[in-house]
């Protein structure tokens, strides 16, 4: 977020933090990775399989389909959806931390599912609006960067579901630094 912006009518310290990709849903989306000479694709990957994938300097990956509504609108919803459903009706507040790229993508899916997050509260660490340091594939430090940034605008009581082992272990050390709550569930 940037250090100016306010989260529209904050009444909470409370805050559910969702990763989209193997959390909330399953989707059709893949990883392209290309070689870098001849473009072709070498292989696709999954976000599971991406998250221990280690790229090859003769590489590039493309990211194209994470940026289609129509691969996202058919995701397979999971039991985390459901629970994100109950506690977006009890009025918890709700953000969507992703490393996609398109927040506003992400939040038009949300909208499509009748539910109105807050557009501060949709963050995809890879979208530019949200000027995060850091090179695109540090999603775990980008991620933790956002969580940052939620607690400076008063969030204390924070619980983080990720399917990614060290997006939870990053956000895990701002709880002492920070002072606040973060209890950490793996959802994979």
């Amino acid at each position: 977020m940037n250090e100016g912006l306010k989260i529209k009518g904050k009444d909470s310290n409370k805050l559910l933090i969702f990763d989209l990709d193997d959390t909330l849903i399953l989707s059709d989306a893949k990883i392209k990775v290309l070689d870098k000479e001849s473009g072709k694709v070498i292989k696709e990957m999954t976000p599971e399989e991406y998250n221990y994938y280690v790229q090859h300097s003769s590489q590039m990956l493309s990211f194209e389909d994470f940026n289609k509504f129509g691969i996202l609108k058919k995701a397979k919803l999971t039991k985390y959806m459901d629970l994100l459903k109950r506690e977006y009706k009890k009025g918890t507040h709700i953000c969507i931390l992703t490393a996609r790229e398109d927040s506003n993508l992400i939040r038009k899916f949300f909208l499509y599912h009748k539910i109105d997050i807050l557009p501060q509260l949709v963050i995809a660490t890879s979208d530019p609006k949200w000027n995060f340091k850091g090179h695109k594939s540090e999603i775990a430090s980008r991620k933790k960067e956002a969580i940052e940034r939620l607690v400076k605008h008063g969030y204390n009581d924070l619980t983080f579901f990720d399917d990614n082992e060290e997006n939870l272990k990053y956000a895990k050390t701002l709880e002492k630094k920070l002072g606040v709550s973060i209890k950490t569930i793996k959802t994979k």
